[in-house]
């Protein structure tokens, strides 16, 4: 069967930068998909831009089955990432054509044989593997070439902290900028809005026995930022989706994390960043406490 693959890209105030993610997108070798653009409620004229781009080119018709080769979706709300790429998944499972789905950010550009490719790496782990339960991240680079990544992160367990590299005790994660799933993909944790959702994902695709893996042939370059950098309040983004992951996974780690953390940054010096770290986290830090001083005998 002919691959089809759904390409799902997440969109909030960054239509330009969608824009060029979509060119690189529909001039692509490999012919055989569609994209969904998930507009994250956004409160620009991010969907004008995109939907101008498309009229202008006339490229939202698939000259081979006259299906819309660009469909965009206008989320409800602005729930965070991890649940405006769950609309993506759940279009591509409901729509019953698709074999495949790319989640790629819209700050990403693709040379033109990268889908190629990617399809081509999913075949040959499918049939070394004997299942069709493969991850694929990719080699990404900055704007000039230089890499950032080989696909896989590393979380720091101790420190909440993400490396290029494994620093013990660590746990791998696949990169949430660029994903190649099968479409019965399970979805991704959507209490994460931003930050540690692909490290989520990564636990959910283990335990679903997904075989995680990279495509080394070719890169992705990746714009970092090109919509979070626009948030003044990034840093209690972050330290929200670490206090969601670690009470999750490592509740009793997490008062080292944060006690760690609140070093670290009053050492470079940004006592406000400390401070709101400790607001974040002093409640769930009470509750954690008062468990452990109940189970520690008398």
């Amino acid at each position: 069967m002919m691959e089809f693959v759904c390409v799902c890209v997440l969109n909030y105030n960054n239509g330009t930068g969608t824009v060029t993610c979509l060119k690189s997108i529909l001039n692509q070798s490999f012919l055989n998909f569609r994209v969904i653009i998930v507009d994250n409620c956004s409160t620009d004229d991010s969907v004008e831009i995109i939907t101008g781009f498309l009229h202008e080119h006339d490229s939202t018709i698939n000259e081979t089955n006259k299906e819309p080769k660009v469909v965009i979706i206008k989320a409800a709300k602005n729930a965070g990432y991890a649940a405006g790429n769950n609309i993506g998944i759940r279009y591509a499972k409901e729509a019953g054509c698709f074999s495949n789905i790319l989640i790629l950010n819209n700050d990403t550009e693709l040379c033109p044989d990268f889908l190629k490719e990617l399809v081509l790496k999913f075949r040959s782990e499918k049939i070394h593997h004997k299942t069709d339960r493969i991850a694929i991240g990719a080699k990404e680079t900055d704007q000039d070439g230089k890499i950032r990544n080989k696909g896989f992160h590393y979380l720091n367990i101790p420190t909440g902290l993400v490396f290029n590299f494994p620093l013990f005790p660590s746990f791998r994660y696949i990169v949430g900028s660029c994903i190649f799933l099968p479409v019965g993909t399970p979805l991704m944790d959507d209490s994460y809005f931003l930050y540690y959702d692909d490290i989520a994902f990564t636990r959910i695709l283990k335990k679903d026995h997904y075989y995680l893996t990279c495509l080394s042939s070719l890169s992705y370059k990746h714009e970092m930022g090109g919509t979070t950098k626009k948030s003044s309040q990034l840093h209690r983004i972050i330290f929200q989706s670490m206090k969601i992951f670690y009470l999750k996974n490592y509740p009793f780690l997490f008062p080292l994390v944060v006690l760690l953390r609140f070093l670290l940054n009053i050492v470079l010096g940004r006592p406000r960043i400390a401070a709101d770290l400790l607001k974040i986290s002093l409640f769930d830090l009470g509750k954690i406490v008062a468990v452990v001083t109940f189970k520690i005998p008398s």
